[in-house]
Parts: C-alpha cells; sequence; structure tokens
C-alpha cells in the first residue's frame, strides 16, 4: 500500500521538476546525482539511458531514493 500525500506535499512534489536520484554503484556507494521528473498518479518518472550511470546501477540493484526538495541552499 502507498503512503497518501497531504494535500501540501502533493503540491510540493508538483510545483518542482528537480529531485536528486540515489542509486548503488557496483563498489557499494552511492550515485545521487538531480534529475528532472513527473509525478503522475502515485509515480515519479525519471528520463534516463540505459547506459547511464544511473540506469546500469538501476539494472543492477532496482533499490533507489528520491529527494525533493525546496533547493533553498543554493540560493544562500
Amino acid at each position: 500500500m502507498r503512503p497518501l500525500l497531504t494535500d501540501r506535499e502533493m503540491a510540493f512534489i508538483l510545483a518542482r521538476d528537480v529531485c536528486r536520484l540515489s542509486t548503488i554503484s557496483s563498489n557499494g556507494w552511492p550515485h545521487i546525482v538531480p534529475v528532472s521528473y513527473v509525478y503522475l498518479r502515485g509515480k515519479f518518472y525519471i528520463p534516463t539511458a540505459r547506459r547511464a550511470k544511473k540506469g546500469r546501477n538501476l539494472a543492477k540493484n532496482g533499490n533507489a531514493t528520491i529527494v525533493v526538495d525546496d533547493d533553498a541552499w543554493s540560493k544562500v
């Protein structure tokens, strides 16, 4: 069962178009990159090429983490 998002959380996610995607590299270290996304019907869709490192990582290990934030640190 998917966790339900509050209206505030949904508005936050829909107001942004970049998230951080973390996958696991072949050496076991996290590989974190900013990526664009679309959120539709409870799922995040992230474009990538199979040859991209994040694509290769996901082919070997389907676990990933997504972080959507307000990017306030970059405006300091």
